[in-house]
C-alpha cells in the first residue's frame, strides 16, 4: 500500500510599498487572492501604512517606514511597489540585491539613467521584476 502525501503550498507574503491610492487599490485585490497573505505595509509615513493595515483589517501585516526596514524586520517572498513614480528605483534596486521579487507599477521609472539602473539590478538578480 503507498501512502501519499498531501503537499500543502504556504500562501506568498507581501509587502506593499506605498500606501497611497494604487496601494490601497491592489493591497485590496492581494489581500482578497486566497494564496496570497499582506505581512507588510511599508510607507515613509507610518500613519498612512497603520490607516491601510486597519482599513483592510491586516491584523499582521508589520508596518515599516522604509525599504531597509521591511528587509531587516519581515520574511516576505515579493513587493509590490506603488510609491510616487519617480521614486520606483530607490525602492526596486535594494529589494532586488535582497533576492525578492518586485512587481512595479508602471511606468518603471520617470528619466532613462534610473530606469537603467533598475534594468541592470533586475539583470543582476536574475529576472525578478514584474
Amino acid at each position: 500500500m503507498t501512502s501519499t502525501k498531501r503537499q500543502t503550498r504556504r500562501r506568498l507574503w507581501i509587502a506593499i510599498v506605498g500606501a497611497g491610492l494604487r496601494g490601497e487599490y491592489m493591497a485590496k485585490l492581494v489581500k482578497a487572492h486566497r494564496n496570497t497573505e499582506i505581512v507588510a505595509i511599508v510607507d515613509a509615513i507610518p500613519q498612512k501604512a497603520e490607516w491601510l493595515a486597519r482599513r483592510l483589517e491586516l491584523t499582521r501585516a508589520r508596518v515599516c517606514r522604509s525599504v531597509e526596514e521591511v528587509l531587516a524586520k519581515v520574511t516576505f517572498d515579493a513587493a509590490m511597489i506603488f510609491t510616487p513614480d519617480g521614486h520606483h528605483a530607490e525602492v526596486a534596486i535594494p529589494l532586488l540585491k535582497a533576492g525578492k521579487r518586485v512587481f512595479c507599477e508602471k511606468p518603471l521609472e520617470i528619466t532613462a539613467q534610473k530606469c537603467r539602473a533598475l534594468i541592470r539590478a533586475d539583470e543582476k538578480a536574475g529576472g525578478k521584476t514584474f
